[in-house]
């Protein structure tokens, strides 16, 4: 596409994402990203374009790093996940997670470590990666595992994992569920009338 080739003129690189409000912020974990990065071999940084959106940079020898500074227009970070081969979110926590959703929902992989939320979110050598909490080999062996497979392998089981998991009806069917849940362990003189009222609306 016309955008790629504005990033990737000769259209032969791999090109890896990486994005968050503030690239700094230690729960993002930008610096396990960069040194997960420096244990990529030195023969193949000239092959992988290190792009990435957000407040701040990051600059690693050897690689093409390119900052796009920060957004929140959709259409564009939509355009960024499609490009990609590879989504990196090397947050230390993260509830939902959701620009690892988001690159899925547009067929890229995603790599992140196997903690928090994101674990419900990359199902791991399927539709992503998911390396040994903070362990930057690891996670940079994910990276070049998911470059080497190639996006291709890995778009439409990505593209389906989001479509079952995160559709609309599904959320609202597990935030009911969860209600109930929570009602049935409620003794019922203690919050009779919100009991009631519950149930004279959901039947």
């Amino acid at each position: 596409s016309d955008f790629r080739k504005s990033i990737d003129p000769a259209d032969n690189k791999k090109i890896v994402l990486f994005g968050a409000p503030n690239l700094s912020v230690k729960r993002k974990g930008g610096d396990l990203l960069i040194n997960s990065l420096k244990e990529i071999p030195n023969s193949l940084r000239n092959d992988i374009i290190i792009l990435t959106f957000g407040m701040g940079k990051i600059n690693i020898k050897g690689f093409n790093c390119i900052n796009l500074g920060e957004t929140n227009n959709t259409l564009f970070l939509a355009k960024l996940y499609n490009i990609s081969d590879v989504m990196c979110v090397p947050s230390r926590q993260e509830t939902f997670g959701q620009t690892a959703v988001e690159a899925q929902a547009c067929g890229t992989p995603v790599v992140a470590f196997n903690t928090s939320g994101l674990i419900d979110v990359i199902n791991h050598k399927e539709t992503g990666y998911l390396a040994k909490p903070y362990d930057v080999k690891d996670y940079s062996l994910g990276i070049q595992m998911l470059l080497e497979n190639g996006r291709d392998m890995y778009s439409d089981k990505c593209r389906s994992l989001v479509l079952k998991r995160f559709n609309e009806d599904k959320i609202v069917e597990k935030f009911i569920n969860i209600i109930n849940l929570k009602l049935n362990q409620i003794k019922w003189g203690e919050h009779e009338n919100f009991y009631l009222l519950w149930r004279k609306y959901n039947g």
